[in-house]
């Protein structure tokens, strides 16, 4: 394995946990705003005068607290999409994937020099929010995959579960090698 095998190697782990992280914010952001609708338009439909109407004879009598309640869960919700910014980090997660696989083009043609795409990368570190590091493991072990590495970082069901929500220390995923192949 030459230097830009390493370099790809590291290209192809940042692509696949931008990818990982830019799906979760983006499926998160959707959840955060279907409560945000739901809970809004049920709050809304419960503030409606409790006449029963010709074709909605079983109307219940309005319910002031249920109103309550699901605006507050709407609130809570649209306040915790905006604070976090969740749509914004499906993003940047989004533009830094298409940095990294740029980058993996680049690294694919005839003349590339290890040394300009090493910097080439670390100019791109710059972008990089603070890792998550179970998240980084898992795209290692899917890198290590993809490039038929020998090596893998250990993960626990735990972490890969909490990998999107907790900062783990990144010497909670000691490496180990796989055995060598027979054939």
């Amino acid at each position: 394995m030459n230097e830009l095998d390493d370099l790809r190697f590291e290209i192809i782990r940042g692509a696949m946990y931008h990818d990982d992280l830019e799906r979760h914010y983006a499926r998160l952001h959707r959840w955060i705003m279907f409560i945000v609708i739901f809970s809004g338009t049920a709050a809304a439909a419960n503030m409606l005068p409790a006449q029963p109407i010709l074709w909605w004879p079983w109307a219940e009598p309005s319910k002031p607290v249920l109103a309550l309640l699901l605006s507050l869960l709407s609130t809570l919700a649209g306040t915790v999409d905006i604070v976090w910014d969740v749509s914004g980090k499906a993003r940047l997660h989004s533009s830094l994937k298409r940095q990294a696989y740029d980058l993996l083009a680049d690294c694919e043609d005839a003349d590339c020099d290890a040394r300009q795409m090493r910097q080439r990368i670390v100019r791109t570190l710059v972008d990089e929010p603070p890792i998550l590091h179970a998240a980084n493991a898992l795209a290692f072990n899917g890198a290590a995959q993809n490039m038929d590495y020998r090596r893998r970082s250990r993960i626990t069901p735990s972490q890969r579960f909490w990998r999107h929500w907790r900062a783990y220390d990144p010497t909670d995923f000691p490496e180990y090698s796989l055995p060598a192949r027979t054939e």
